[in-house]
């Protein structure tokens, strides 16, 4: 497999995102793949926290090659026509693999097929630049909410097209949503140039589709709590404004420190759901999600008590092989995984204003929020967001607005001195102070 640092070049823009291969503007390194595929490792986002293990992934992303180091089958559960990247276990070839669905039943000798990553291109109700900006955005806010690393990649049409094939065969009734929306990618796949949607799909010789491809996460959960009924989106996002106890919680009046909180499970969880679901609410309005509630997880982390090398108390999540903690607890961390219907799409949250409401903030989210405000409004960062997450021109300015839209009634609430950056767990637990956000407006503004 093939190695060159070189980076791509967005199209001329239509409706929405198209792509040119192989041109300077794009990404740190491209891996040539079989069949002339291209995946490609992207530039940082200055000032962003991407951690060793990203890269790692992104690496280990861009090695899987479709029919040798990696079994793809095509997804046939809920609702997204995704390709989903299947481990090839010892033994066995990914045609095998491929060859009984991705699909075995575990015993005890043998376990499920492992799978490794989703391939989500502009289709149904997902959106490429959705997935890539989520992914650069978390990282920029300080690694928040578990966002799993994306790399853009391409698939060769035909192929893409036969595994669609294959799958929508197999899915005996075809008035499921996902066999309704195999059929729609298939259509794109089929007419190509011809259908209307295509700059959405292909790059621009139309030989290969384009999309995103986020690694699988493990051992998540479902975040019920986050889900306060509803049949759509509207009317999920009221019932959440109205019922929800973490989001009642954030609008209160009352500051943390008065409560007399102590190190416990039970207590340090209610800080961190609410600092959990604050930097969610803010995520989730500056990239237009339209499918959020419902679809949010979390996974069991430890937590424990530390002394820091300035000497100080400090409250971290730990590796599962640290013993140097004390006072370790277990808590739910919130994982947003589902991040494909956005930047273009209908902004629920922002809609119901959930953000005006808020009135507890983590004070480092704040900071980079206000760095994120400087950041999109300069050259540097619209072509950063253009070529890294291949959004348009129409998404960046909805971006930018809804980052001014984000940023604004945070900074008018704190300056009506109703904002307490209180959502971190070393000012709840560790005796840490709580900043005033007007101090940290006038260090990072």
């Amino acid at each position: 497999m093939k190695k060159t640092v070189v980076a791509l070049l967005l199209a001329p823009m239509l409706a929405q995102a198209t792509l040119t291969p192989n041109l300077p503007g794009r990404g740190a390194e491209l891996i040539q793949l079989d069949r002339g595929e291209l995946c490609y490792i992207p530039n940082r986002l200055e000032g962003a926290d991407y951690s060793k293990k990203d890269l790692e992934r992104e690496r280990d992303l861009c090695g899987l090659n479709i029919g040798t180091t990696a079994a793809v089958c095509g997804k046939t559960a809920s609702t997204n026509p995704a390709l989903e990247f299947f481990q090839v276990p010892e033994g066995m070839t990914a045609q095998q693999v491929q060859a009984m669905n991705c699909e075995r039943k575990e015993t005890a000798t043998q376990k499920d097929f492992k799978k490794l990553a989703k391939y989500k291109s502009s289709t149904s109700c997902s959106y490429t630049p959705s997935l890539l900006a989520y992914y650069h955005v978390s990282r920029f806010l300080g690694n928040i909410n578990q966002v799993p690393p994306v790399v853009l990649r391409t698939v060769d049409a035909n192929l893409h097209k036969s595994i669609g094939d294959k799958t929508y065969a197999g899915i005996s009734n075809k008035q499921e949503l996902i066999a309704q929306t195999w059929a729609g990618l298939l259509s794109i796949l089929t007419k190509k140039q011809a259908h209307a949607k295509a700059t959405n799909i292909f790059t621009d010789d139309y030989n290969y589709s384009f999309g995103a491809l986020q690694m699988n996460p493990s051992k998540e959960e479902k975040y019920t709590e986050m889900f306060n009924g509803g049949s759509d989106q509207p009317t999920r996002t009221a019932n959440f404004k109205a019922k929800n106890t973490t989001y009642l919680r954030l609008t209160s009046d009352q500051k943390l420190s008065s409560l007399g909180l102590k190190w416990s499970a039970a207590q340090a969880q209610e800080i961190l759901k609410m600092q959990n679901v604050a930097d969610m609410i803010l995520m989730d309005t500056m990239l237009s999600q339209q499918d959020r509630l419902g679809n949010l997880h979390y996974t069991m982390e430890r937590y424990g008590k530390i002394v820091g090398k300035n000497g100080k108390l400090e409250i971290k999540k730990l590796d599962k092989d640290d013993t140097t903690a004390t006072e370790v607890v277990e808590l739910k961390k919130m994982m947003m995984k589902d991040n494909d219907c956005g930047v273009s799409k209908e902004n629920h949250l922002k809609n119901a204003k959930l953000i005006e409401g808020l009135k507890h903030f983590n004070p480092e989210t704040f900071a980079k929020l206000l760095k994120l405000n400087k950041i999109i409004n300069t050259d540097a960062g619209v072509g950063y967001f253009k070529r890294e997450t291949a959004m348009n021109s129409t998404d960046i300015a909805t971006f930018k607005a809804n980052v001014g839209y984000a940023t604004a009634a945070l900074i008018k609430t704190c300056q009506a001195g109703q904002l307490t950056l209180d959502l971190d767990l070393d000012s709840a637990f560790a005796g840490q102070a709580v900043p005033d956000c007007r101090v940290v407006m006038q260090e990072n503004q």
